[in-house]
């Protein structure tokens, strides 16, 4: 089996697992992975924040987007176009949102962020290290865009069920400076 087959068959597995988690059980790691990302200094310091919209059993990013804006914070939210090409956009709110590619809320608004030492990107991912590789939805849209910003600072989370001891990883797979997990930064 080929590099990129054992990253499909690995994506399908833990997203089997991370979908099979009890909702009795993940609200409560939702609520500590939402604690310990606004107690976080680089939560605390971004001026603006690139997050996702949660879907599919990740961990709920929803609450961070309405802290953030609580807090005077600018948040951004990713588009996907033609070509593999994403690009993000400020919302105000979660109003301005609709659904989009793949099912997933996607900005309605044209405005993008201006992106400075101060901005932090929130990276979705099914499964990462402790040492920041991820693997990613299959798509490289992120590992597309980080790359044209390299400097900017970057963040996963996730259950700590869905850090992992290795993962497998090819060049063009972008890392993140963080893993915040319910239990960990």
């Amino acid at each position: 089996m080929g590099l990129a087959e054992e990253k499909k068959a690995l994506r399908t597995a833990l997203r089997r697992k991370r979908r099979e988690v009890p909702d009795d059980v993940r609200k409560p790691l939702d609520e500590a992975i939402f604690r310990n990302v606004i107690r976080s200094r680089w939560f605390l310091e971004a001026d603006t924040l690139l997050l996702y919209v949660s879907s599919k059993g990740e961990a709920d990013t929803i609450r961070i987007i309405e802290e953030a804006h609580r807090l005077g914070k600018q948040v951004a939210v990713p588009k996907c176009g033609e070509n593999g090409r994403m690009d993000f956009f400020l919302i105000g709110s979660m109003a301005d949102l609709a659904e989009g590619a793949y099912g997933i809320l996607e900005p309605t608004g044209t405005q993008q962020p201006k992106i400075t030492d101060k901005t932090v990107c929130i990276v979705p991912a099914v499964a990462y290290t402790s040492e920041g590789a991820r693997l990613g939805q299959g798509g490289g849209y992120y590992d597309r865009f980080l790359e044209e910003y390299p400097k900017m600072r970057t963040v996963g989370i996730c259950y700590s069920c869905m850090l992992l001891p290795e993962l497998p990883c090819e060049v063009h797979d972008r890392r993140v400076d963080a893993v915040l997990t319910e239990k960990k930064l």
